[in-house]
């Protein structure tokens, strides 16, 4: 409905209890309110609580417990427990008929008492709240009291995600989601959906499944992203489009968007990657852009050009409009040092975006001030009036820049964080289009086969709007809207509450434990050839956790290379790799397969200094890889010898290894170290390069997962 919510950080754990709104940072007074507030309140533990409750099939029936724990001071008496459902669904007590349970006997303060409900969903796919109750009197008082807790469910056929690869190095387009059915019988994918989020962004469309698709039982539904895909709805009789990537198109070629054959009249420019309407960070507040404005503060202005189009909140209250002028962008950057009141300058840390005339707001709380610039020299900042207040080095310094001013003006209001994007000139088309094509419509030619999805196989269906591969969200929806299945994916740093913000998290805890925060996939790094995936194991497992459901591909790297003809290779990490193994070394055009033999250690570096006789520190060029605890082997040759690790260090001095005994021979700067390894059933056949990827298997698209 265009609502906008602002959502913080995923917290990963814990309990919140007392919070306030302020502008710029607390006082202390309210810090102090706070805390009171809290202390009065007396929290304790929730005296209603119910047991996880997984995702439910059609006419599927589960256990639910119910909790009630007395918190009170004194005895409570006639407790009753229930369980409230959504329409359609049942809820009674397991082994009774009954909706409700009542304990006769006086329940003692800390005590707890329970009962278990068999929930039963229809057999129509939705979703909804189920409601734990209890009621209680008081014995003290003799007071009726009542309290409730809430958890959400879903009644879902069992389509999932079951395999998604992000990004290659070698081609970051190079992304798929496979889908399958783990359900005993075929099942009607007509009109589902599947959305994508990136991390701060609004959801997106990426793809509507065709109306007559089944998908039969064990079987895999396969989405390739396309080389290029519509960076813009297209209108019907447009005669030009806006794309993702241009590259491999020209003048001259066939496109086909969604069925609509056209040849290229030109080429212009794809559009750039997306920016924010400008946000200040912690100097505030966040910006609201009314209804009817014909210019936006923008993060980045980079992109932009008069004449060309920009695209305003993708995903929300979407519009485009045409750019009439391009001015600078928002400024966020510190004071580099101490500026007293009074003084006529600060020194900022950064002052490309920040230009004579500008309003910049200095400080934060009782101490934000806003200054005028007059002109600037360097990292200073000449201001047109004198400070005044005192301001620290370090404090924020924010400025809206004069923006992107474009026609017509808006049709609805806009706020900070809310998507901007450069679309570029776009693609010049040689007749109008007959159709309006959404967002992410995909853009297909012979001549983009290399910016996308490489296969084989052949994807079922093609997707234009690329996933995020560091954070975001994708999300199967079926032809009734409700989420079949969820992936929330972004970096082990994002799955707390202190390291950034997560996408889409009510779905990371609907794919986790609702009242522990939820969970993530945490995203593999981008390597070579056929790169990695996550995905499910066996195919279609499900337990409602992001956290254990999506596996990867053991993977390491050769820091040091290896040999043609070498039957051990020295590898980053041993982790996921075992005996008998079949490995792929190198995917790509030198990939060659070895079974494994043995698992030693892993670590490959080089001694960083040389190191004398009696040493029992080694300094490295790198520690990646090594732990405690684990032999390695220094030199080769007649100088060969073997240490344990008994521990590692890093820092200003270059990374180091103690060894748990004195060295016995003397080693030059650049000698090899490393640990034992992996070693072949047979030598390699050829050589490989530094950094070369070594797999234990590669991604399936539309095949059984192999992890």
């Amino acid at each position: 409905d265009g609502t906008k919510i602002r959502v913080g950080p995923c917290v990963s754990s814990g309990t919140f209890y007392e919070g306030v709104m302020t502008t710029g940072y607390p006082s202390e007074a309210t810090t102090d309110a706070v805390q009171a507030n809290v202390v009065a309140a007396r929290y304790d533990v929730e005296r209603v609580s119910l047991s996880r409750a997984t995702t439910f099939t059609p006419g599927s029936a589960a256990d639910i417990t119910a909790t009630f724990t007395n918190t009170a001071e004194t005895a409570v008496t006639g407790v009753k427990l229930s369980i409230a459902v959504p329409k359609g669904w049942t809820a009674k007590v397991s082994g009774a008929s009954g909706a409700s349970r009542t304990f006769a006997e006086p329940v003692a303060p800390g005590a707890s008492v329970s009962a278990t409900f068999q929930i039963t969903s229809p057999g129509a796919t939705g979703a909804g709240y189920m409601t734990g109750r209890a009621d209680w009197t008081n014995r003290a008082g003799g007071g009726k009291q009542f309290e409730t807790t809430s958890a959400r469910v879903r009644n879902v056929l069992p389509i999932k995600i079951n395999e998604v690869r992000f990004s290659t190095s070698g081609n970051p387009a190079n992304q798929f989601i496979e889908l399958y059915n783990a359900s005993s019988s075929a099942v009607d994918l007509s009109s589902w959906s599947l959305v994508g989020t990136q991390s701060q962004w609004a959801p997106v469309k990426l793809a509507a499944i065709p109306a007559g698709t089944k998908l039969a039982s064990g079987a895999y539904y396969l989405l390739g992203l396309a080389g290029s895909g519509l960076a813009a709805p297209a209108s019907p009789g447009a005669t030009a489009i806006n794309v993702r990537s241009t590259a491999g198109l020209v003048a001259g070629r066939k496109i086909e968007i969604e069925g609509e054959s056209r040849t290229i009249a030109s080429v212009g420019t794809a559009a750039t990657p997306m920016t924010t309407v400008f946000i200040p960070v912690s100097t505030g507040p966040w910006l609201t852009i009314p209804a009817g404005s014909s210019n936006l503060p923008v993060m980045s202005a980079a992109g932009f050009e008069t004449g060309q189009k920009i695209g305003i909140d993708l995903g929300g209250n979407y519009e485009v409009a045409t750019v009439t002028a391009v001015g600078t962008a928002g400024t966020q950057t510190t004071l580099s040092a101490m500026a007293g009141a009074g003084v006529t300058n600060i020194k900022v840390t950064a002052s490309s975006s920040i230009t004579a005339g500008d309003a910049l707001t200095v400080g934060t709380g009782a101490r934000r001030e806003v200054v005028k610039v007059a002109s600037v020299g360097g990292t200073t900042v000449n201001l047109a009036g004198p400070l005044q207040f005192d301001h620290t080095a370090g404090i924020d310094v924010s400025g809206v820049g004069t923006g992107i001013s474009f026609s017509p003006p808006t049709k609805f209001s806009h706020l900070s964080g809310d998507a901007v994007q450069a679309l570029g000139s776009g693609i010049a088309l040689d007749k109008a289009l007959v159709g309006g094509h959404p967002y992410g419509a995909a853009v297909m030619s012979p001549e983009l086969a290399a910016g996308g999805y490489q296969g084989p196989p052949a994807p079922q269906q093609w997707f234009g709007g690329s996933l995020s591969p560091t954070a975001g969200s994708i999300a199967l929806l079926d032809s009734r809207g409700v989420i079949a299945d969820a992936m929330v994916y972004g970096s082990q740093q994002s799955n707390s509450s202190a390291n950034g913000t997560i996408a889409s998290p009510q779905l990371a805890t609907l794919e986790g434990d609702q009242g522990m925060g939820g969970c993530i996939v945490v995203t593999p790094g981008a390597l070579s050839g056929a790169g990695m995936s996550r995905g499910r194991f066996p195919d279609g497992r499900d337990t409602d956790s992001n956290c254990t459901d999506f596996m990867t591909q053991a993977s390491t790297a050769l820091p040091a290379g290896a040999a043609a003809g070498a039957t051990n290779i020295k590898v980053a990490g041993v982790a996921g790799f075992v005996a008998g193994q079949t490995i792929m070394i190198d995917p790509g055009a030198n990939l060659e397969s070895a079974v494994i033999a043995t698992v030693g250690t892993g670590g490959a570096s080089a001694l960083g200094t040389a190191a004398n006789a009696g040493a029992t520190v080694i300094p490295v060029a790198s520690a990646a890889g090594f732990v405690a605890g684990q032999s390695v082997t220094i030199d080769g040759g007649a100088n060969r010898e073997t240490a344990v690790i008994a521990s590692i260090a890093g820092g200003r001095g270059g990374a180091r290894l103690t060894v748990t005994a004195p060295l016995t021979l003397a080693h030059v700067a650049g000698v090899p170290v490393s640990g034992t390894g992996i070693t072949l059933k047979a030598p390699l056949s050829h050589a490989h390069a530094s950094g070369a990827q070594v797999a234990a298997s590669l991604p399936t698209p539309g095949a059984p997962n192999k992890f």
